[in-house]
């Protein structure tokens, strides 16, 4: 039977924010997932939610714009901690036509993503919000019932969070089902593991 891990909520301060124009024009507003670019932000309105299309999920999390140096929501998901100490956040980003997770790392004012056998940062992209989610662990490309879908490839596979521990650190990576495995970006690489665990959402 899978091991569930309860995730525990982290306090932080709210800061970030994006532009007044992509709040009032930009196609977020009234798109649901999945989603287009993300917009350019600034630091001049509050943050803004962007719930799933899922009536059934759109209450128990949302994900919300950011940027390098926008800082994240007090209710941002914290999912682990990096080798120097900083804290690390679900998030999920734009990248070569693929909606990929992410891992956020405030404290760096940047977000990092695995992609073909390297490690690239992006300066946009979104946080997952809320605290009802554990963590379970799984192997060889199976994804728990109740997984969170953090990405879309181009070809239209669903990629899901996931993490591991290497090298001192409790890492964020992407789940990709047809390679069986969780990539992570890790030291300007992509590495890959068989066993991993995967954010689900709590019952």
């Amino acid at each position: 039977m899978a091991e569930r891990r309860a995730f525990k909520p982290v306090d932080k301060s709210t800061n970030g924010h994006v532009s007044e124009h992509v709040r009032l024009t930009h196609p977020y507003r009234v798109r649901p997932y999945p989603l287009s670019l993300p917009p350019e932000s600034s630091p001049h309105v509050p943050f803004r939610p962007i719930h799933p299309s899922n009536n059934d999920v759109k209450k128990t999390y949302y994900w919300v714009d950011t940027f390098a140096y926008g800082g994240v929501p007090s209710t941002a998901l914290s999912g682990g901690e990096d080798i120097d100490g900083h804290q690390i956040y679900v998030g999920r980003a734009f990248f070569k036509n693929d909606w990929i997770p992410a891992k956020v790392i405030p404290g760096r004012n940047v977000a990092y993503v695995a992609y073909a056998g390297k490690e690239h940062h992006v300066d946009r992209f979104q946080v997952l919000c809320e605290q009802r989610f554990d963590w379970v662990t799984a192997s060889e490309g199976r994804i728990p019932e109740g997984a969170v879908e953090g990405g879309r490839t181009c070809d239209g596979e669903a990629l899901y969070i996931g993490r591991v521990q290497h090298e001192g650190s409790h890492t964020l990576g992407k789940v990709h089902p047809s390679y069986k495995c969780c990539f992570i970006p890790f030291d300007g690489k992509e590495l890959s593991f068989s066993e991993y665990e995967v954010l689900i959402l709590r019952p």
